[in-house]
């Protein structure tokens, strides 16, 4: 899916990131997240108003955070999307901004971390099999 047409079809602000990764060899970026099933599009009254998955950018370059979200123990914090965008390249990608507050609950702290990358795709995988968004846009 591409991802400007994805910025109007899944909102993630609001959502509890559970966990960030960044897998250099496939140059995947995961996000475990609780989406807000409620803010999308699709929802439906009665299904789950949050859904827990992976939100998963491919095709990422230039991933860069301020502070560096690497270093987060995401066994003692979680964090919130604050903000998303995306900024056309030269290359008719998208840089992705996002900014996320980070709540550390050892150190009874909250940052503000600004993540930068550049991606070609994403997807959404719904650990419910039902709820699954891919290339085309389906919420079954």
């Amino acid at each position: 899916m591409s991802l400007k047409k994805s910025a109007d079809q899944i909102i993630l602000h609001d959502s509890v990131v559970n966990k960030y990764t960044y897998n250099s060899d496939d140059k995947r970026l995961c996000l475990l997240l609780e989406l807000c099933n409620f803010m999308q599009p699709w929802y439906k009254e009665g299904e789950p108003e949050n859904l827990c998955g992976q939100f998963v950018f491919s095709g990422v370059r230039k991933r860069r955070s301020e502070p560096e979200v690497a270093f987060v123990d995401w066994n003692n914090a979680d964090g919130q999307i604050l903000d998303i965008s995306l900024t056309p390249n030269k290359r008719g990608e998208y840089e992705v901004e996002m900014v996320l507050e980070i709540s550390d609950y050892v150190r009874h702290s909250e940052d503000i971390f600004v993540a930068r990358f550049e991606a070609e795709n994403f997807e959404w995988i719904s650990e419910l099999s039902d709820v699954i968004v891919n290339q085309n846009l389906v919420a079954a």
